[in-house]
């Protein structure tokens, strides 16, 4: 792969050194350009797009760096630093064309290229979009996004393990801790909330209730941000998430992990845990009453069925637990129940709609998750089998996926992604759409965590 790049920078600067002796449609300029094109297309097929970088005049090449550089490396370099660009995104529906554009640009004095706004500008008015700048601040960021949901992840997982632990031996802590996490994912999630909801996916047997509890406080917080929730009322609804199965606590782990059906003596202890659970919040520093609310009526449904038995309406956020409990329950898998592929959960739960969901809450719900939620397995026309990696919010029927298993059904030793989104740039046409989800024995084979810890 070292030697790809190695030769799509080598032709790129024998095209920029081309035009300075022949017009950009001369034979000499697109033998160059056509084989940066033959060589980009594999990479950018297997990874979507390729990322070019200058970090302390050190060329990064799809994260390679070019430590041994040569002339031509020297040169691309020079043409990139004396034009102010950090760095440089091709995507993978890239033409011969816009290659040639963009070479143009980068042979254009540098200083006249900068009163008509820079290279940015000059791509988007030839009309190059599979071609952008990036700074390096934001490469940067996007990967500080991933590694901060994994660790607030972390974090809200042990907090709550460490609560329930105390709790269990009447010790209430100060909920300093959990604030501080429900407020640090409220801020990750208004940057990247799908880095947030594929590691709600992870599958963690030993550790159900604690990863459920932090999955329901993510799905909440997403569900809550796109209704307008805003300040108090949104981290009283995180902290509610999070916190919603406290009252397990009081409940006997025989219970809790019982493999087959509960009696109804059982069944009876099993629903008292909200009502514990409203008794443990209350005695915690820093929680509130509503959030405490909450808690006590997480499954009392929409038209006041569910337990505890009120008989006034459940406060207004109280739906929004319930959905997200409901459906992490769903797609999770459990001790004494099998995981529902996520499409399989969102139409089992639309017809429980009215009886036992906000209708519009839960509107909202399928239109943040999409058509085919994060951590969906499905069945593209190519016959190849992808996961749900990204939803895309201009069209939910076309996520971002990774291809995991090849048009025969053969597991893919090295995965790769694709947005479905984007289209071939001769054709106009998708080059991947999907067809269906994926039977569930196909789902038992793939785990889930291996793509999304």
């Amino acid at each position: 792969m070292r030697d790809d790049f190695s030769e799509i920078v080598k032709n790129i600067t024998g095209a920029l050194k081309g035009m300075n002796y022949y017009s950009p449609a001369h034979p000499a300029v697109l033998q160059q350009i056509d084989r940066c094109i033959q060589l980009l297309r594999p990479i950018l097929f297997e990874k979507n797009s390729l990322v070019m970088t200058v970090v302390d005049s050190v060329l990064v090449v799809g994260g390679e760096p070019f430590q041994y550089a040569n002339q031509s490396v020297d040169e691309f370099i020079k043409r990139l630093k004396d034009r102010k660009v950090e760095g440089l995104q091709i995507k993978q529906g890239i033409s011969p064309d816009e290659f040639n554009r963009f070479i143009q640009i980068l042979n254009e004095d540098p200083e006249k290229l900068k009163e008509f706004g820079g290279v940015e500008f000059a791509l988007a008015k030839r009309g190059i979009v599979n071609i952008v700048t990036r700074k390096i601040e934001e490469l940067d960021e996007e990967k500080e996004i991933e590694t901060r949901a994994k660790k607030v992840y972390g974090d809200a997982r042990n907090a709550v393990l460490e609560i329930m632990r105390e709790a269990r031996i009447g010790n209430f802590q100060k909920a300093t801790k959990v604030i501080r996490i429900v407020t640090d994912m409220s801020e990750i999630m208004l940057k990247d909330q799908s880095a947030l909801i594929g590691l709600s996916m992870i599958q963690d047997y030993d550790e159900y209730t604690f990863n459920h509890s932090v999955n329901v406080g993510i799905l909440s917080l997403v569900l809550g941000n796109t209704l307008k929730l805003v300040g108090k009322d949104l981290i009283d609804l995180g902290l509610a998430g999070l916190l919603h199965d406290v009252g397990k606590t009081e409940t006997p782990k025989n219970i809790i992990l019982k493999p087959t059906r509960l009696t109804s003596e059982e069944w009876d202890i099993m629903k008292q845990h909200p009502v514990h659970g409203y008794n443990i919040a209350s005695k915690m520093e820093g929680i509130n009453k509503v959030t405490a609310q909450i808690i006590y009526e997480h499954h009392v449904k929409h038209d006041l069925s569910g337990y505890p038995s009120i008989t006034t309406k459940p406060y207004s956020l109280t739906n929004i637990v319930s959905i997200a409990d409901c459906y992490d329950s769903m797609t999770t898998l459990r001790p004494y129940q099998k995981r529902f592929d996520p499409k399989e959960a969102l139409d089992i739960m639309t017809k429980m709609v009215n009886k036992a969901f906000n209708p519009e809450y839960f509107k909202v719900f399928i239109k943040v998750l999409g058509i085919y939620p994060i951590g969906s397995l499905v069945r593209l026309d190519t016959n190849e089998i992808a996961l749900v990696t990204r939803i895309n919010p201009d069209d939910t029927t076309m996520p971002v996926v990774r291809i995991i298993f090849d048009a025969t059904g053969k597991p893919l030793k090295d995965v790769f992604e694709v947005n479905l989104g984007e289209s071939d740039s001769k054709t106009g046409r998708r080059k991947r759409t999907i067809v269906s989800t994926v039977n569930p024995a196909t789902q038992a084979l793939v785990d889930l965590n291996k793509y999304f810890k």
